[in-house]
């Protein structure tokens, strides 16, 4: 097993999130075993290694726990609207540090066109 070497303010220097450092502990070791899945660990810089645990949990985050950013939430009369750019902003992250171009997200951008 390889243990995170980021840290949960780690995370939420990449996204402001609630949750407690427990559980934020929980995406780190995710993203950390994650990372040893695509690539080796022990080539990438501490700080690089740090980055990318950070993005990919905080990814994680953003886009699957209670609180992930929503595009628009409404009630009563209070409605808020979150920017999409936020996870983004982390795929593009993860993108630039992941050596291996493999690592989640799940959904990277694909093109669609058509030939008539």
């Amino acid at each position: 097993m390889v243990d995170p070497v980021a840290s949960p303010s780690d995370v939420k220097v990449e996204y402001a999130t609630t949750l407690d450092d427990s559980t934020i502990n929980n995406y780190l070791e995710r993203a950390a075993r994650e990372n040893a899945r695509h690539n080796d660990p022990s080539a990438m810089s501490d700080a690089d290694r740090t980055d990318l645990e950070a993005a990919l949990a905080a990814y994680w985050i953003a886009t699957r726990s209670a609180d992930r950013a929503e595009s628009s939430t409404q009630s009563g009369r209070t409605s808020v609207d979150y920017e999409s750019s936020v996870v983004e902003q982390l795929e593009a992250t993860i993108r630039n540090l992941d050596p291996s171009g493999e690592l989640p997200p799940e959904n990277k951008p694909q093109a669609s066109f058509e030939v008539f």
